[in-house]
């Protein structure tokens, strides 16, 4: 089995325009809503790290994600 793993940061996908006609991030992630079509057999696993427009994120948001990743390992 195939295990793929989806990190949603925000940026481009997430964004639309408001009724100001500013590019806003969406409330809600609209990979989630996505349904994959396929014969494979595979787990899906998507994570919602930030909500954040590309240019806002940041070597800190970088960081945070690898520290999230160490403390999981560890755990695990």
């Amino acid at each position: 089995m195939k295990n793929i793993l989806v990190l949603h940061t925000g940026g481009t996908i997430s964004m639309s325009e408001n009724d100001a006609g500013e590019i806003m991030p969406n409330e809600r992630n609209p990979l989630n809503q996505f349904q994959l079509a396929t014969d494979v057999p595979l787990k899906l696993t998507t994570e919602e790290i930030f909500n954040l427009s590309s240019p806002q994120i940041t070597p800190n948001e970088m960081l945070q994600i690898q520290l999230n990743k160490f403390v999981s390992n560890a755990v695990s």
